[in-house]
């Protein structure tokens, strides 16, 4: 016989639902999403070029996130992470539209007795849009992109339970589950990028994540509940391959 347990709010752990809320959270966030959506489309259609060369982008990349330097408080690591990405995307003249599947991540102390570490996984999936800011200039043909993107992430825990033996309130054990959580997310950034030989582009990029997480804290015999704001930034080396596109060299200006 074990008890369930998930998260004393005294030992400041920061969670976004509880199983209660936790569907009718999600579809809260969802149904709030779809306006952004709605106006992200509409700056990427109004600046959109009419005819202009296009050809899809395929990229995949690796660097390195930094977490909000807030996270300390509950105990998260916050040193740089290992970041892999991989993306889909449309290019068209100056402008880009695609999805982004990142992930990076460390660990979070627990603070129970013998309880180890736990790692911590940040997965986003997200829509970007692009626009070139500057074509190709300077002896080395660099062009400058600004990046903006809307999506979802999600936070899990790896393991997601833990059992303390003996420590329930009849003696018996303990069950602490770690319910992943799933907010909002969105950001921007700039890349560098120079076409290389062939039909491929390597690129320099730094961007933002910012997302919000509810947490709950003890202040004296009181629980405070907030919600708070977290900003982790990107900087990631990005391979790009645009099949016909870059074989004739760097695209124009348009």
């Amino acid at each position: 016989m074990s008890a369930r347990w998930n998260a004393d709010p005294g030992r400041r752990w920061q969670a976004d639902r509880t199983p209660e809320s936790g569907g009718r959270g999600a579809r809260a966030r969802l149904r709030s999403l779809w306006p952004w959506l709605a106006l992200f489309f509409a700056i990427a259609a109004a600046a959109w070029p009419r005819a202009s060369k296009a050809a899809w982008r395929v990229e995949a990349s690796a660097g390195l996130a930094l977490p909000d330097a807030d996270f300390a408080d509950f105990r998260w690591d916050t040193g740089p992470q290992a970041l892999a990405g991989a993306g889909l995307a449309w290019e068209q003249g100056a402008n880009a539209l695609g999805l982004r599947l990142e992930r990076h991540g460390g660990s979070q102390v627990t603070g129970l007795p013998g309880a180890p570490a736990r790692a911590l996984g940040l997965t986003s999936l997200e829509v970007q849009l692009g626009r070139r800011l500057a074509p190709p200039a300077g002896p080395l043909g660099v062009e400058l992109w600004l990046q903006g993107h809307l999506g979802w992430l999600q936070l899990g825990y790896d393991p997601d339970r833990l059992t303390l033996a003996g420590a329930g309130p009849a003696g018996e054990d303990l069950r602490i589950d770690f319910a992943p959580v799933d907010p909002l997310c969105g950001g921007g950034g700039l890349l560098l990028r120079r076409a290389l030989a062939a039909e491929f582009a390597l690129g320099l990029n730094l961007d933002a994540l910012a997302f919000a997480l509810d947490s709950a804290r003890r202040v004296g015999d009181a629980v405070r509940l907030e919600r708070e704001r977290r900003t982790n930034w990107r900087l990631s080396l990005r391979l790009d391959w645009l099949p016909g596109r870059l074989a004739a060299g760097p695209p124009r200006a348009s």
